[in-house]
């Protein structure tokens, strides 16, 4: 079966492309908690070049998928990875659901990773919000109202009635 021979390749592959976006995942977490924002910077270019990448292969992968429910005599209804083990050869299928293991594994990883960069980036958003509320107060507001008064002090100058 060529057509399973391709999806599992194909996942092989896509497999090396989740465990990279772990790996930058992690860096994030560390460019993050050292406040390094020069390289948070290059790290979530990183991020998003590989998840174009990913996004490609996932394209792919369904494509593949088709092929090989069609190769199998499946119903086109059945077009899960799932249906494509339970039909294939006994090895075809152990290697198929190895790698389906691993993709699951390493999506919870990601999950689990991003959770916790969104606390930290969370807890930076909440110390930010605390010093601005903190340097609001000592802001004062320099308007003047109808009355030419700032602040209702009486402000006298060349340019104002001295009796102001």
């Amino acid at each position: 079966m060529n057509e399973l021979r391709a999806l599992i390749d194909h996942l092989v592959k896509e497999t090396a492309f989740y465990e990279e976006l772990v790996s930058v995942l992690h860096k994030e977490n560390e460019d993050l908690a050292d406040r390094d924002y020069r390289a948070l910077y290059e790290t979530v270019c990183k991020k998003e070049h590989l998840i174009v990448h990913i996004q490609k292969m996932e394209k792919l992968r369904l494509r593949l998928i088709r092929e090989a429910v069609a190769a199998l005599g499946m119903p086109a209804e059945e077009v899960n990875i799932s249906g494509i083990i339970k039909k294939a050869d006994q090895s075809l299928g152990d290697k198929l659901e190895e790698q389906l293991s691993k993709i699951i594994s390493i999506a919870e990883s990601i999950k689990e990773i991003n959770r916790v960069n969104g606390f930290i980036v969370e807890g930076c958003l909440d110390n930010v919000n605390k010093t601005l509320g903190f340097l609001g107060r000592f802001i004062v507001n320099n308007n003047y109202n109808t009355s030419g008064r700032l602040h209702g002090f009486a402000v006298k100058g060349s340019y104002l009635n001295k009796g102001a």
